[in-house]
């Protein structure tokens, strides 16, 4: 867990504010790979992000829980979810029997939402104080902690390796 909150928090530039946008990002695009499944992995992750930056239970933690679960469950409402849309569907066709509606184009249709997300975060930014926010050792602190981690250990590949089959489990899910 700590080797992937480190990784991701580097990734977005080290910064408290950075790793709180990039939260949004990375669970906006796992929930639309895994069809709106994210949160089963991205609750996980951040509370790692959370332990990375020793948070404890602080209006820093809530920033940061705030982007995962607009990132995740408020995306939903612009990625196609079989368990939801489809529903949806089906019950629309017994009124009108043609009616078809592709993942692609409901994804366009319901992109504005992505805008709402944004500004929902924003609001959060400011009434969270996320200017104000000096929870952040730096990017070098973490570049060092990551370092410190050396190479990944049996288990933490093994834990990879459960992580990957849950991923593809997530991403088939409409399958089955």
């Amino acid at each position: 867990l700590k080797r992937i909150a480190y990784w991701i928090i580097l990734r977005f530039g080290g910064s408290f504010k950075g790793t709180y946008w990039g939260i949004f990002v990375a669970c906006t695009l796992v929930s639309i790979i895994t069809f709106g499944n994210a949160y089963i992995v991205l609750a996980t992750i951040t509370y790692g992000i959370c332990k990375a930056f020793n948070l404890g239970k602080s209006r820093e933690s809530a920033l940061i829980i705030m982007s995962a679960l607009v990132g995740t469950m408020t995306s939903r409402t612009f990625v196609y979810s079989p368990q939801t849309v489809g529903l949806i569907e089906a019950g629309i066709r017994t009124i009108e029997p043609a009616f078809s509606l592709t993942w692609y184009n409901y994804m366009l249709q319901m992109a504005p939402t992505i805008a709402m997300c944004l500004v929902i975060l924003w609001v959060y930014g400011k009434l969270f104080g996320l200017n104000k926010v000096t929870a952040t050792m730096g990017k070098q602190y973490f570049v060092d902690e990551y370092n410190k981690l050396g190479k990944m250990s049996s288990g933490e590949k093994k834990a990879a390796f459960v992580l990957g089959l849950l991923m593809v489990y997530l991403i088939t899910s409409p399958i089955h």
